[in-house]
């Protein structure tokens, strides 16, 4: 919620004028339901310990996820993993990443790309 100015009229406008009191107490109901339940996943989630992987996941440049998630050869790997019972996305680019990207190898080798094409 704010004050503004109409720069046509030279006027501030309040609060009160711009917003209906119905919609400032829904927005404040809003607010204080986005906190408790904040606060109450906070108190009953377990606590995640960090991994390696987690950590590297999180420290990945943009241009390195981009160019990760715009590979086929990293979606059929992200299918198999998935097809094979994990779902820990995080685990998933960092592992295809160190075993297939940075050693210029390919998860499937059955086709061929885009990008290999002459």
């Amino acid at each position: 919620m704010y004050t503004d100015v109409d720069y046509e009229s030279r006027e501030i406008k309040k609060l009160k004028e711009l917003v209906r009191d119905v919609a400032a107490k829904d927005c404040i109901r809003l607010a204080k339901h986005c906190y408790y339940k904040t606060q109450e996943y906070l108190q009953t989630k377990s606590q995640q310990k960090e991994t390696a992987t987690t950590i590297a996941f999180t420290v990945c440049k943009k241009a390195q996820v981009k160019q990760l998630f715009n590979n086929v050869d990293f979606w059929w790997y992200y299918i198999a993993k998935l097809e094979a019972g994990e779902y820990e996305i995080s685990k998933f680019v960092v592992d295809y990443q160190r075993e297939y990207l940075s050693k210029g190898l390919k998860f499937k080798n059955e086709y061929k790309s885009d990008n290999d094409r002459e």
